[in-house]
Parts: structure tokens; sequence; C-alpha cells
């Protein structure tokens, strides 16, 4: 959406970019996103751009549907397992946890924003930092908000279940999971601004994030050895994922098969 000749020319300009690499977006007249997103503010909007390709998925979801997956296929889990250190041995990889000491052919970093800190004798891990990010949760009627709603760096989307959720905030603030009233209330009205009616209740919830960042995507062997990274994603960690998991599966598989 965009409700100024400034947001007009840069959302255009994004578009062009955008694709130049494939990424297909089409202008919306708006009359007719009045007509299709009827909650969204009508009052001072220029312009908007409809991404047809554009999707979403809930990440707890995601996550309850991957460790079913993962049983189903025989991976032995070990949630609230602290890793210690991890130790390159040459022909397999020593990992310290807070059970005792295992041995594996190959290890993958991909603690997030905690990657970076996990000890690893020889050659340390590329640094790693938290990025926080609020997200403001309302309990609205299915079909409030039927696509992903973008305005600036501000976006709206709803789950199945009917939470609308609302985000987001950019904080370099550590480890630091509080809730900070003054980053909800800006949410809150950026929220309102774009779809009006929510400016008369409150969020059903707020909670925080931490959006893994490093120096640049941290994927792949580390200095030739048998410990493989897979973090950095930044914003992008859901949308790389799959991706992610079956450059990193392919590359082990190979240089074990060339030992």
């Amino acid at each position: 959406m965009a409700y100024s000749a400034e947001e007009v020319t840069a959302l255009e300009a994004r578009a062009a970019k955008q694709s130049a690499i494939g990424i297909a977006s089409q202008p919306v007249a708006r009359e007719r996103v009045t007509a299709f997103w009827p909650r969204v503010r009508s009052e001072g909007l220029v312009g908007a751009r409809f991404y047809a390709g554009d999707g979403l998925v809930n990440p707890r979801e995601v996550i309850t549907a991957l460790t079913a997956a993962c049983l189903r296929l025989g991976v032995r889990l070990a949630e609230n397992c602290r890793i210690a250190e991890i130790s390159d041995r040459g022909l397999a990889v020593e990992v310290k946890t807070a059970q005792g000491v295992e041995i594996h052919q190959a290890a993958l970093v991909a603690a997030g924003a905690w990657s970076g800190s996990i000890a690893l004798k020889a050659f340390p891990l590329p640094a790693s930092w938290p990025v926080r990010g609020h997200l403001l949760g309302y309990h609205q009627p299915a079909q409030t908000c039927n696509t992903i709603i973008r305005h600036g760096h501000r976006y709206l989307m709803q789950r199945a279940n009917g939470l609308l959720i609302a985000g987001t905030s950019v904080e370099t603030v550590g480890f630091d999971r509080q809730v900070d009233a003054q980053i909800v209330s800006q949410l809150s009205s950026a929220a309102g601004f774009v779809m009006p009616h929510l400016l008369e209740t409150l969020p059903s919830e707020s909670w925080v994030g931490f959006r893994p960042a490093s120096e640049q995507l941290q994927l792949g062997r580390w200095q030739s050895g048998n410990v493989y990274l897979a973090y950095g994603h930044y914003r992008n960690g859901i949308l790389l994922a799959p991706l992610t998991a079956d450059r990193i599966a392919a590359e082990i598989s190979a240089n074990l098969e060339t030992r």
C-alpha cells in the first residue's frame, strides 16, 4: 500500500528491481483495493501492488510438523541440551553436551542467533547476534485479512486460527525478551493506520522474537572440516529453510562419500 506520491515512487522502484530477479507483481487500482480488502484504509490511498506469488506459513505449526517428520524418520531429538563445545577430530566430530560426549561423522551448527556463541576448537565460528522484533496479535473473524498486507516496513497477516499478526520492530538489544510497551503502542498505531478498525481494540497478545544476524549468510562447510554452518538468515529463515536443508544435506552427503 502507498499513501503518498513518495511511497508510490518507492513502491514502483522496488517492484522494478524485484521483477528483474523473477519476483512478479502488478499494480492494483484504488477501487479494487477497497473492493477486495474492505478493512484497509481507503482515505489517502494513492496506489498499491499485488504479489500473487506471496505466501505465508505458521512457524509454530512448521516446527510441530518438522518434529513429527523427524521422529517418523528415526531422528533422535535431545531438547534443552546445551552444547558446551565442538571439536573437529579429522574423520569425526566430538560434541560435548550437557548430557555427555558424542562422536559423529559431521556436525551442523544451526542455532540461529546463538550459533556464533558455540565453542569450536581450532577455528572459532563466525559471530552471530540477535535482532529483536516485536509482534502483536489480534483475535479477529476469519478473512479479516485474506492476504499479507504491507505498508512501508510494517505488515499484517492472519493465521488460519483467526489470529491477525502485526509486525514488526527492529532492535539491537541483545537477548532481551522484555516486551516494550512503547514499541507495542507504535506497532498498534501503525496497524490501526492500515486497518482503522484495529484502533478500536487492544492486541490480545504481544511477544518478541530474535532474528539471527551475522556479517553474511553462513551456509556450508566451515574451514574444510566436518563442521557445517546454517545461520545468519536474518528475516528469511522460514522462507529459506527448505532450500537451506537441501543444500546442506547434499553437501554433507557428498563430502562423506568422498572419504
